[in-house]
């Protein structure tokens, strides 16, 4: 029964997968039909839904387990991320300026849930003790990113900004370093394991993803940043895929490090 069931769940990532590198060309080349029997097609729309349905694929695979692995916050984390991206396809942030912040908003709680499943994961005591040297030099870093974050937010193509979006931007991105500190923290302290590594590259597309998108501000080469973006998306997906079905052993029950 487990060897069907996880046939039928690596079906259906696969599936996924095609759609969404279908839909990913689509959007980069412009070759494939606008148009289908009368339907005008928004490809960018398209591979928006697409990830919707994965976040909510992965949503399920976390739901469905019951062992004592299972944390409501990484739950908590894909459903207000499958939240925000269901709110661009519904193209409500077009309709309303407060629309933006609240899609904001809900980006950055899906962050922030995120902190919390890995945070959960650590003892303080012996974090701080054994690695306090990559602390440090982790929380130097993300300082001198994060200062070169929030200068660029004052270039004049987004001087138009109010405050209140220059504000949510800066804590936007302290969410994302965080995210990444945190996953390669995490990574160090589980001594190297293959959940934590799965869990460390599946940041890692995550938040470089986030971080691309800034360059649509600052160069015309769209297409490129775009198939970059996508690129670092489909990884991460990828690597969240074989996170959730590794640490919770719903379909590989042998491989949980106990």
């Amino acid at each position: 029964m487990k060897e069907q069931q996880l046939k039928r769940i690596n079906g259906i990532a696969i599936l996924l997968a095609v759609v969404f590198v279908l839909g990913l060309i689509a959007n980069w080349q412009k070759f494939l039909v606008d148009n289908i029997f009368g339907i005008t097609i928004n490809w960018e729309g398209f591979l928006v839904a697409v990830k919707a349905i994965i976040m909510l694929f992965f949503l399920y695979l976390c739901v469905q387990c019951k062992n004592k692995k299972r944390s409501v916050y990484l739950e908590l984390s894909l459903g207000a991320f499958t939240l925000t991206f269901m709110m661009v396809v519904m193209q409500y942030i077009k309709f309303s300026r407060w629309a933006y912040y609240i899609y904001t908003v809900v980006n950055i709680l899906g962050y922030v849930f995120l902190i919390i499943y890995i945070l959960r994961q650590f003892n303080f005591k012996k974090l701080i003790l054994n690695f306090y040297p990559y602390i440090i030099v982790l929380t130097v870093l993300n300082v001198y990113i994060l200062y070169t974050l929030n200068s660029m937010l004052e270039v004049d193509k987004v001087k138009n900004m109010t405050l209140l979006a220059v504000i949510f931007e800066s804590v936007y991105n302290v969410v994302v370093l965080t995210i990444l500190t945190l996953s390669l923290l995490n990574y160090l302290y589980k001594e190297y394991s293959k959940e934590a590594f799965y869990l460390l590259l599946a940041c890692l597309g995550i938040s470089f993803s986030d971080i691309v998108q800034l360059f649509y501000l600052y160069t015309d080469a769209i297409s490129a940043i775009f198939v970059a973006h996508s690129v670092l998306e489909l990884v991460a997906y990828f690597f969240l895929f074989k996170y959730i079905l590794l640490n919770r052993g719903c379909y590989f029950p042998k491989l949980i490090e106990e």
